[in-house]
């Protein structure tokens, strides 16, 4: 089952990166989306590489300060933490905490 359905994610990415370009925002979307589901199943390599990815188009194509670029940002660091990869991962995550304090305010 979990092959099948990331193979379906692929197929939709892929159809994304075809019909919009790699760039898109629906083709980001259908890579985290694919991302989400591969360290659903354990595999954190790949989604790491990916998550990474998507941050960046996502911050080429919203902009830096965006809602679903710093989500991003905080979908990477989680991945990183996840690897033992803390020293990296933290200041992902002061930045991504910073990021939604600033679009929500501090409350939220």
């Amino acid at each position: 089952k979990n092959q099948h359905a990331e193979d379906l994610h692929k197929r939709c990415l892929a159809g994304m990166e075809k019909a919009h370009g790699a760039l898109h925002v629906k083709t980001l979307r259908a890579a985290s989306d694919l991302a989400s589901h591969q360290q659903s199943c354990g595999k954190q390599v790949e989604a790491e590489a990916l998550l990474g990815k998507v941050l960046d188009g996502r911050k080429a194509v919203l902009g830096p300060r965006h809602q679903e670029t710093i989500c991003s940002l905080s979908d990477y660091a989680l991945v990183l933490y996840s690897r033992a990869k803390y020293q990296e991962a933290e200041p992902l995550l002061r930045s991504a905490l910073e990021g939604m304090r600033a679009i929500h305010g501090a409350s939220h």
